[in-house]
């Protein structure tokens, strides 16, 4: 988890690994 990257970048990741 990347805290100084913003939460869009994520909730992307989050989402991608759900699809997956």
């Amino acid at each position: 988890m990347d805290t100084e990257k913003p939460n869009l970048t994520t909730m992307a990741g989050f989402s991608i690994e759900s699809l997956i």
